[in-house]
């Protein structure tokens, strides 16, 4: 009998044997859930270890009820279906419902796609997951390219790619840098450069081994546009009372009618970014910097920014999510101009040169 998949934290499905639908290398598990390796495995393993492997996703006819209690298809949907990972044999799940000329990607092929960025087949993978009860999935593969900043600011850069089985959003692939000091992943759209790439679920469409390799061109391409844009804003000062009035402006706005929860809960956010601006570690290299401000409204982002419950769980939403917003529009407001996706006016005109 189909069933719905459950889901645990941050949306990471669990299954019915009791494991999470999520693999991380070396750092702790998401939110304890899922497995944890030493250090990054090749794509049959992580397939695996996430429970990605063996659902077989096909199509099935849509039917209901006439009035007479009589079955009646709908002959414009059908259903995704896979086989239940954690049950046994002829168990199943309904994933979501799509139109008759939907294609399946099958989550071998995430995978696939990247391993053909590597021509010895020695992928590596940091993270696999399930979200939503199997309606998403991702994976994110380390690309052996390291960029530093300042000759001290390591960025280590990752492919990720996200991809749906009910017909919600395309398989999707993204560059994904990730500075090493903090793990933050600064998911950024550069001007000039096609920062990410989409396959819709549609007939004749899939992914291929040649879009892969031009994926990791600016992959390797963007990592070095941040290094670049990062040693100009290392240039540009910006004062704690500079930084202050555009989060005040920018990210956390305090209504002239906002309820004394509601003020409470701005002022914490407020002191939380001022906490990663001034006094974070992880800033040390540009302390007083445009690279320290976008640092700490990014790291602020992934780890104490709060989450709408009802967006994607916190590993897609710092790819394609709310997460990754907030660092794109922190990204426009302090990068040089040339820099940023939208061309637009780069560092504050407050702030000054060193």
């Amino acid at each position: 009998m189909p069933h719905e998949g459950k889901t645990g934290v941050d949306n990471i499905e669990l299954f019915q044997d009791g494991r999470a639908g999520f693999y991380g290398a070396r750092t702790p598990a998401w939110h304890r859930l899922g497995t944890t390796t030493e250090k990054a495995v090749r794509a049959e393993q992580a397939l695996h270890l996430a429970g990605l492997d063996n659902w077989n996703v096909t199509t099935r006819p849509v039917f209901t009820t006439g009035p007479d209690g009589q079955p009646v298809a709908l002959t414009k949907h059908r259903a995704t279906v896979r086989r239940t990972p954690g049950t046994p044999a002829g168990s199943f799940d309904a994933l979501g419902v799509v139109g008759t000329d939907y294609q399946v990607i099958q989550n071998e092929e995430a995978f696939n796609f990247l391993t053909e960025l590597v021509e010895d087949g020695d992928a590596e993978f940091e993270t696999a997951g399930s979200l939503q009860g199997g309606a998403r999935v991702f994976v994110t593969m380390r690309v052996p390219e390291i960029v530093t900043v300042a000759g001290h600011d390591h960025i280590n850069l990752y492919l990720a790619v996200t991809t749906s089985h009910d017909g919600q959003s395309a398989f999707t692939a993204i560059p994904t840098p990730v500075r090493v000091v903090c793990q933050n992943t600064l998911t950024l759209a550069l001007r000039n450069a096609r920062s990410r790439y989409r396959v819709q679920h549609r007939p004749g469409q899939a992914p291929s081994a040649e879009d892969a390799r031009e994926m990791l061109g600016i992959t390797v391409a963007g990592g070095l546009d941040l290094v670049a844009a990062a040693e100009e804003m290392l240039k540009l000062s910006v004062s704690n009372a500079e930084f202050d009035e555009i989060v005040a402006r920018e990210f956390v706005p305090m209504p002239s009618n906002a309820s004394d929860k509601q003020r409470e809960n701005r002022t914490v956010d407020r002191r939380g970014l001022a906490y990663f601006f001034r006094d974070a570690a992880t800033q040390d290299l540009g302390r007083n910097t445009a690279w320290a401000a976008f640092n700490a409204v990014a790291e602020w982002s992934e780890w104490s920014k709060p989450k709408n419950p009802h967006a994607a769980g916190s590993a897609e939403s710092a790819i394609i999510g709310d997460i990754a917003a907030v660092r794109q529009k922190a990204w426009n407001l302090f990068a040089p101009s040339q820099y940023t996706s939208v061309g637009g006016r780069g560092a504050p005109v407050s702030i000054s040169a060193n």
